[in-house]
C-alpha cells in the first residue's frame, strides 16, 4: 500500500529537492541545531538516532580528511533501520527544519556511499537518486533491503580480522621466495658475467707480435743457418784434423762436449757423425743461451721477480686465468723491450753470447781469428735466433724448443726401442749419408743414434687453460737403417788403450777424459797429444 498518493508525493518530492539544494548552499558551514527525532524503537534497531550523530558537516569531505568508519557505519545502519520500523518511509526524515537534519541525513548516506566504495568493497549506492525518485513503497522496501546487505558485508568483513594476517603472512612468504629467487639469479649471473668477460677477452685483438707461420719460418731458416755454417766453415777443418795440430784448452773442449748428450756421445765411433753432432750441439747452446732464458737473458735480474707477480696473480680473487697473466706477461715485456735503456741491454747480451759461443767453437775451427769468428757467428747464427727468441717472449702464447725423449737414454735402453717409425720426427739414415728414411721395408729396422734437430711447439691459452700443444716443426733425429740379417751399430767399449782415429770428436772426447783423470791437470792449453805447453 502506498504511503502517499501520487500528487502528495510529488509535492513533498518537490519540497525536499529544494531543501536539499539549499543545504547544498551551506555545506561548508556547521549545523547550528538539529530536530530531535525519536524513531519508535524495534528489534530491527540497535538505538534511537540522536541529533548527535547528525552532527556532521554537509558536503563530501575533504580529500584526506580522516572518516571515522564505524562512527558512519552506525549512523547509516541506525537510519535506515529506524525509517524502516516506523513505517512512515522517509516520512520522518523530511519532518525537521528543511535546513538542518533532511539534508544533512542524506549527506552522511552520500559520505558513506563515497568511503565505503573507496574501501574496495562489492556494493552498489545510487548516489544521483534523491527521494523524490522513489515512487512506491516497494521502492523504498527494496533500498532497505539493498543497504541492510551492504551493512552485513562490512559487518563480516569486520568480523574476519584475522583476514590481515593471512594475508601479511602469505606476503612474507612470497617476499622469503622472491628474496631467494633473486640471491639465485645474482650468483647466476654473476657467473654468466665472468664467462662473458673471458669470451670477450678472448676476442678482443692482442698483441700479436709472433704468429705461428712466422715463428715456423724464422726457425726453420736458424737451422738452416747453423747447418749451412758448420757445413761450410767447420767441416773442411774437422776433416783435415787441423785442430789437432793447434794448442786447444782443455776446458773449452770440456765445455763442448758438455753440450752433446749421451746418445751423440755413444755414436762418436760411426763414420760420418761429426758435422752432425756439432750441429746438434751448436742448437742445444742456442737452447739454454738464448731460447730458455726470458728475453734471451736481458733481463735476468727482474725475472724471478716478475714470474712472482704472474704467479700472484692466479691466486688472486676473483682468480686470473692463464690468458689473462699470459696477456699480461706480454704487455709487461713489450713495455720492458720499449724501454729506452732495453736496446743496449739487449746490445751487450747479444755480444757477450757470441763471445761464448765463438770461444767453444774455438776447437773446431782453430785457423780462423777470434774475431773474425764471433763476427761470422754473431751475423749469420746469434742476431737471427735472438730475433726469433725476442719475439716469442713478448708473444702471449708460449713456444718451446723441445728434443725427443730418446736422446738421455743409455744405449742398452735404446737398444730396446723398438724404432718401426718415430712420430713427431724425420729420420735421417747416417748409413745413406743422411738421406731422409720415407719408407720402411718388411725385415729392416730402424736404429735409432741421437737427435739432430728440435722441434718447435707452442701452447695457446685458452680461458682458464692452455690448449694442446701444437707440433709446428718436427724435429729430425739420425738413425740407421738395419737391413735384413745385418747387426745394430755398437759403439767402442773400451777405447782407453788406444787412440781412435774414426772421428775428430772421439779423438777429442779421448783427450778430454784421459786428461781429467790426470792429478796433475791444472786446466791449461793442451798441443795434440796432451803435452802441457808453458
Amino acid at each position: 500500500m502506498a504511503l502517499f498518493g501520487n500528487c502528495e508525493l510529488s509535492k513533498r518530492s518537490k519540497s525536499i529537492g529544494n531543501k536539499t539544494k539549499r543545504c547544498l548552499s551551506k555545506a561548508s558551514n556547521p549545523i547550528p541545531s538539529a530536530k530531535t527525532v525519536n524513531p519508535e524503537p524495534n528489534a530491527y534497531s540497535e538505538r534511537s538516532l540522536t541529533p548527535e550523530d547528525l552532527q556532521e558537516p554537509c558536503g563530501r569531505p575533504e580529500p584526506g580528511a580522516y572518516i571515522d568508519e564505524q562512527r558512519l557505519l552506525n549512523s547509516w545502519n541506525t537510519g535506515v533501520a529506524s525509517t524502516h520500523a516506523s513505517g512512515k518511509g522517509f516520512e520522518s526524515l523530511h519532518s525537521g527544519s528543511p535546513d538542518t537534519y533532511e539534508g544533512e541525513v542524506w549527506r552522511e548516506h552520500e559520505s558513506i556511499g563515497d568511503y565505503v566504495q573507496d574501501q574496495n568493497v562489492v556494493m552498489h549506492l545510487d548516489r544521483d537518486h534523491s527521494p523524490k525518485d522513489i515512487e512506491s513503497d516497494s521502492d523504498i522496501t527494496t533500498s532497505d533491503h539493498s543497504n541492510s546487505s551492504l551493512v552485513s558485508k562490512v559487518r563480516r568483513r569486520g568480523k574476519n580480522c584475522n583476514f590481515s594476517e593471512r594475508l601479511a603472512h602469505e606476503i612474507s612468504g612470497a617476499q622469503q621466495t622472491e628474496d631467494e629467487n633473486l640471491r639465485n639469479q645474482v650468483i647466476r649471473l654473476q657467473n654468466e658475467l665472468r664467462e662473458s668477460q673471458a669470451f670477450v677477452l678472448s676476442h678482443i685483438p692482442q698483441q700479436k707480435s709472433l704468429t705461428e707461420t712466422e715463428a715456423t719460418a724464422d726457425f726453420t731458416y736458424l737451422c738452416g743457418a747453423v747447418e749451412e755454417w758448420v757445413d761450410c766453415t767447420l767441416g773442411d777443418a774437422m776433416e783435415d784434423g787441423l785442430a789437432k795440430k793447434e794448442m786447444f784448452s782443455i776446458d773449452d773442449a770440456k765445455s763442448f762436449l758438455a753440450l752433446i748428450p749421451k746418445a751423440g756421445r755413444d755414436a762418436f765411433s760411426y763414420p760420418h757423425t761429426d758435422t752432425f753432432n756439432v750441429t746438434a750441439a751448436m742448437l742445444m747452446f742456442l737452447q739454454r743461451e738464448v731460447f730458455t732464458p726470458e728475453l734471451y737473458g736481458a733481463i735476468t735480474p727482474v725475472v724471478d721477480f716478475l714470474s712472482g707477480i704472474e704467479m700472484s696473480m692466479m691466486n688472486m680473487v676473483p682468480t686470473r686465468g692463464v690468458r689473462e697473466y699470459r696477456t699480461w706477461h706480454s704487455e709487461t715485456y713489450t713495455a720492458i723491450a720499449n724501454h729506452a735503456d732495453f736496446e743496449s741491454h739487449k746490445k751487450a747480451r747479444v755480444d757477450m753470447i757470441s763471445g761464448q759461443f765463438s770461444s767453444l767453437l774455438r776447437i773446431l775451427c782453430p785457423q780462423i781469428e777470434e774475431r773474425t769468428r764471433k763476427n761470422m757467428i754473431k751475423t749469420s747464427i746469434v742476431e737471427p735466433a735472438v730475433s726469433l727468441a725476442h719475439k716469442m717472449s713478448l708473444s702471449a702464447d708460449i713456444y718451446t724448443l723441445e728434443w725427443t725423449s730418446l736422446h738421455n737414454l743409455t744405449f742398452l735402453q735404446r737398444q730396446n726401442v723398438q724404432l718401426y717409425s718415430h712420430e713427431g720426427s724425420d729420420s735421417l739414415d747416417l748409413l745413406s749419408q743422411g738421406r731422409p728414411v720415407k719408407d720402411i721395408r718388411e725385415g729392416e729396422e730402424l736404429q735409432y743414434l741421437f737427435d739432430y734437430c728440435p722441434q718447435l711447439t707452442v701452447r695457446v691459452p685458452k680461458g682458464d687453460e692452455f690448449a694442446g700443444s701444437k707440433l709446428l716443426k718436427r724435429s729430425k733425429i739420425i738413425v740407421a737403417l738395419i737391413k735384413p740379417s745385418c747387426k745394430k751399430l755398437s759403439p767402442e767399449r773400451d777405447p782407453r788403450f788406444y787412440i781412435p782415429e774414426v772421428t775428430f770428436l772421439q779423438w777429442l772426447d779421448f783427450i778430454a777424459r784421459s786428461y781429467s783423470a790426470s792429478d796433475n791437470h791444472d786446466g791449461s792449453d793442451m798441443d795434440m797429444g796432451g803435452a802441457k805447453k808453458s
